[in-house]
């Protein structure tokens, strides 16, 4: 089950050494990013808001054994979905996990909507009755831009078909500097976006699912040099009878650090790849007692007594979902969540 991330900020980039956005910081054909997925557990950093301040990722690590997401700027009409996003100029693609069509002018980026795979469904959201304005230029740290939307939704191509209406909220939220793992970033804007979509879907025969579409991206950018995002953290909550689920995606746009033996101790872990399906490493600082795996009726399906530094578990035999891994250290227990896919 393959999670969409829909993290791509899309609808702008930063390459003025100001604290203002313009037209000239759009996103345009021929750019591209190699995202590194991080730890997800990263919070947010939500009230780290307003002129120089810090946002400190320095304890987050890239996931082991996660592969990197390659995300390209190209023209709509040379995109896969073409034929539907006819009034789109530009298609933002980030990798097999969303592709998103929108179109600049000099006064604002308007998005036209959505391509995504949740689970085994594809999904096409189209804004096309009320396309959504997602950012008016030019502006600047401080200020917030809202717009309303209105369109139609397929999935899996017309396995179910329906409208949806929503709104976004997008505002420029802080300045200052920026700490992933060892790097230090200064002159960084951070762009705040929150979007809530409501769904009506009809599959025949069947009674109308609705449901809702809820993204919080955190998009930073460093002024002055690329005008793709340099760190995302994004959270998507799908609520609905068809589809339920809440997801976090951290992304970075450099080589991360990653978390190994010498920065384990006193019980931590980590876990990849995670989400899983053929099996799964725990690394640990190589003296804990104890290595066991729950699944949520608290039923324990693997044990280790004195696990190595790396203990690779065969899951594909376990039952999709979620499981706890628990690590016993000196007394000390800790615990992290596992979906098996």
């Amino acid at each position: 089950m393959r999670k969409v991330l829909l993290v791509s900020a899309v609808f702008l980039g930063v390459g003025a050494n100001a604290q203002t956005f313009t037209a000239a910081d759009t996103l345009a054909p021929g750019m591209s990013t190699v995202y590194y997925v991080m730890d997800s557990s990263a919070a947010t950093l939500d009230a780290t808001t307003g002129t120089g301040v810090t946002w400190d990722y320095s304890a987050v690590y890239g996931e082991l054994g996660v592969a990197t997401n390659q995300d390209n700027i190209t023209d709509a009409s040379t995109a896969p979905f073409a034929s539907t996003f006819t009034e789109a100029e530009y298609n933002d693609d980030l990798a097999t996990f969303a592709s998103i069509y929108f179109s600049n002018s000099p006064d604002s980026t308007t998005v036209h909507g959505y391509v995504f795979t949740v689970d085994a469904y594809e999904v096409v959201m189209h804004h096309d009755i009320d396309p959504l304005k997602a950012l008016t230029y030019p502006i600047s740290v401080g200020a917030t831009y809202s717009d309303n939307t209105e369109g139609t939704v397929d999935v899996n191509s017309g396995t179910a078909t329906g409208t949806t209406t929503g709104s976004a909220n997008v505002t420029v939220d802080g300045f200052g500097t920026l700490k992933v793992g060892g790097d230090t970033y200064t002159n960084v804007i951070r762009v705040k976006l929150v979007e809530n979509i409501s769904t009506s879907i009809t599959i025949t025969p069947f009674p109308p699912d609705n449901g809702t579409v809820v993204r919080t991206i955190y998009s930073y950018y460093q002024l002055g040099t690329d005008k793709q995002a340099i760190f995302m953290h994004g959270t998507v909550t799908i609520t609905s009878t068809l589809i339920n689920d809440n997801f976090t995606s951290v992304y970075y746009a450099f080589t991360p650090d990653y978390a190994g033996v010498a920065e384990l101790n006193d019980g931590d872990f980590s876990v990849y790849p995670n989400p899983a399906n053929h099996v799964v490493n725990i690394t640990t600082d190589g003296t804990a007692d104890k290595l066991n795996v729950f699944n949520t009726s608290g039923q324990l399906v693997a044990s280790v007594i004195n696990p190595a530094a790396t203990e690779t578990i065969d899951v594909t035999n376990f039952v999709p979902g979620m499981y706890i891994i628990q690590v016993t250290n000196n007394g000390v227990v800790t615990e992290d969540k596992l979906v098996i896919e």
